[in-house]
């Protein structure tokens, strides 16, 4: 079969078409007739190799034998030379023909390989651009290192197989953990299982003793909340009862009644207004004195009402 011509940009002319399979020539060969028609090697071949047919030429049906075939290398240079893409969806490769194969062998990241792994049986054909997913995550034959107990786990070099393998070193793996939270016992699977029936019963009382404290710590915090707002409430109930307290004596204070003054408590006062000078007449108040038997005197000029009032 001939190089797909959907590979090739632009047109390809009539003399590097195979007339037998529709396609470019690859690995054009003269058939041996007098014409030097060219096709396709396989083509030729397997078209003289017809059961119960004449070996002839496709094109003038002059009679050819396989042992006369020949190549052709100038057609193979000038297919060499036209411009191709890349055979794979969503590449955008460009170039020479002669250089698709090296391109696909190495840059082309939609070309699919054989896994790495593949010497060890992974049957895999990976692009490169998915090929570092499957290697970390699914390739069963990448080699692994007991992530638990490293290289020697379960005994010299046998921490490390291949991912295919896990379950049987889990077997053999002695540095399994117990799964209950605090627990730090380890060992095999099988001494596990028989540890992890009693172990499950711890934690589970564990588990139910942490959260009765810590319901009891909730409870014993809104009590102390609730001490400590009583106790604001409290402390201003009294500053305002001592405010009451302070208020009504006042009140009292000023509700008492006073003493009538004495004769001598008036000539103290005439004495003291005698150095300090008197206002005027019709700017002086009337005043009124409670006498010593409770009479009352009133006037303007406040000496000699406070001198009948001593007089008396």
């Amino acid at each position: 079969m001939g190089i797909s011509s959907d590979l090739f940009v632009g047109e390809v002319g009539e003399d590097l078409v195979c007339s037998i399979c529709q396609e470019i020539l690859d690995g054009a060969t003269l058939s041996g007739c007098q014409q030097q028609h060219a096709y396709c090697r396989t083509c030729l071949t397997q078209w003289v190799k017809r059961p119960h047919v004449a070996k002839t030429c496709p094109d003038c049906r002059q009679a050819v034998h396989e042992a006369h075939f020949a190549p052709l290398k100038l057609l193979d240079r000038m297919v060499g030379r036209l411009k191709v893409k890349c055979k794979h969806a969503g590449c955008s490769w460009q170039a020479e023909y002669s250089d698709l194969a090296a391109h696909l062998a190495s840059t082309c990241q939609y070309q699919r390989k054989p896994c790495p792994y593949a010497q060890r049986g992974c049957r895999a054909q990976l692009r490169p651009i998915s090929a570092g997913a499957h290697i970390q995550n699914s390739c069963d034959y990448r080699t692994v290192v007991c992530p638990r107990g490293g290289n020697d786990c379960g005994g010299a070099k046998k921490g490390i197989y291949m991912r295919k393998d896990e379950a049987a070193h889990a077997e053999v793996c002695t540095r399994h953990t117990c799964k209950n939270q605090g627990c730090n016992t380890t060992g095999r699977l099988k001494t596990l299982k028989l540890h992890q029936h009693g172990c499950d019963a711890i934690s589970a009382a564990r588990v139910r003793a942490e959260n009765r404290c810590s319901l009891l710590d909730h409870s014993s915090k809104a009590l102390r909340d609730e001490n400590a707002r009583l106790k604001a409430v409290n402390t201003k109930v009294t500053d305002d009862n001592k405010k009451l307290e302070d208020e009504v004596a006042r009140l009292k204070a000023q509700l008492a009644p006073r003493p009538p003054k004495r004769g001598a408590e008036v000539l103290d006062e005439v004495k003291q207004e005698e150095e300090d000078p008197a206002p005027p007449k019709d700017q002086q108040p009337s005043l009124s004195f409670l006498g010593p038997r409770g009479s009352t005197f009133e006037g303007g000029d406040r000496r000699s009402t406070r001198l009948r009032g001593a007089s008396k």
